[in-house]
């Protein structure tokens, strides 16, 4: 659809990011995941209504929506071409959030204080969406909190809210690539379970995987390979046994031949790498997705390592 509007107008661009040159609006199609920015000039007051019918459109970021300089950072660095705003240091993860109808500021402020802690800043998107930017700590956000939240904000102000809870990530350029990641599995667990208000990755992954087009898919199962087992043979095969064995650790220790409490040990360090619980079904379910997809590539010499799978 987009290639076609982008016909009718011309200079529209297409991006897989919003378009921050104040000369163009910015739409968004959920559809593909992909934004079109039309010159200004082009639109007629008629055609920018009926784009807004059909697409999402994108509004910058002013001072009205983050009028704070380290908002703007955050937003210049996950929408355009901004330097990452925080120090390289530790791990921090993106909260997403979705409001039904657009707040006003001063209440959404008034709502967040009780779970605001030092660690803890957020951006607007746009009137309804946004995104809560967390660094690790042991006071973290929890999904109780926020389920404490969502009734909050629907008992003081009849708003409902929705979260995607997103893991830990090591701060670096590649944590632009994972809120990006996070945003199309937030968009397409809203769609088939609109009636949740907290969503994670274990509760997402499925339904990503069976709604989204076979390259697509490819591609996120690539990604997440990388960033959760980076290539690493060894890990795969102890989570996949552990995982095959019913999460039953001794069974899988005395297969792998290690002593009960370090299986344990691993485990749990993979537990904390990951930000997944694959001692939970959610969790051991959407991570298999990911082993076999790993176990695929080095079963067809795909893997750029000098370890061979078994």
């Amino acid at each position: 659809m987009l290639e076609k509007i982008s016909q009718v107008f011309p200079g529209a661009i297409i991006r897989s990011n919003p378009i921050s040159d104040t000369k163009f609006l910015c739409f968004y199609d959920p559809t593909k995941n992909r934004y079109i920015g039309i010159p200004k000039q082009a639109l007629t007051g008629r055609e920018k209504r009926l784009l807004e019918t059909i697409l999402q459109p994108v509004h910058r970021s002013t001072s009205p929506l983050n009028p704070y300089p380290m908002q703007e950072k955050w937003f210049a660095f996950l929408f355009g071409d901004g330097a990452i705003p925080v120090q390289k240091d530790g791990r921090m993860r993106f909260i997403h959030f979705s409001i039904d109808f657009r707040i006003e500021r001063d209440d959404f402020l008034q709502a967040i204080q009780p779970i605001f802690h030092e660690g803890v800043m957020f951006i607007w998107i746009d009137d309804t969406n946004g995104v809560f930017i967390e660094t690790e700590s042991p006071n973290r956000l929890t999904s109780t909190d926020l389920l404490s939240f969502t009734e909050a904000l629907l008992s003081d102000f009849y708003y409902s809210i929705a979260f995607y809870i997103g893991r830990f990530y090591q701060i670096d350029e590649n944590i632009k690539r994972h809120f990006h990641r996070e945003q199309l599995y937030f968009q397409q667990v809203q769609k088939y379970i609109p009636e949740e208000h907290v969503f994670s990755f274990e509760t997402a992954f499925p339904i990503v995987l069976v709604t989204l087009d076979r390259q697509k898919i490819m591609e996120i199962l690539h990604d997440e390979w990388m960033d959760i087992f980076q290539n690493d043979l060894q890990q795969l095969k102890m989570i996949k046994l552990f995982l095959e064995n019913n999460s039953n650790v001794s069974l899988t220790a005395k297969e792998l031949f290690l002593h009960r409490n370090s299986l344990q040990y691993r485990i749990e360090k993979f537990i904390e790498h990951s930000s997944i619980d694959i001692k939970s079904f959610p969790g051991a379910l959407s991570i298999y997705f990911i082993c076999v997809f790993g176990q695929y590539l080095a079963n067809n010499g795909l893997l750029q390592t000098d370890e061979k799978g078994d």
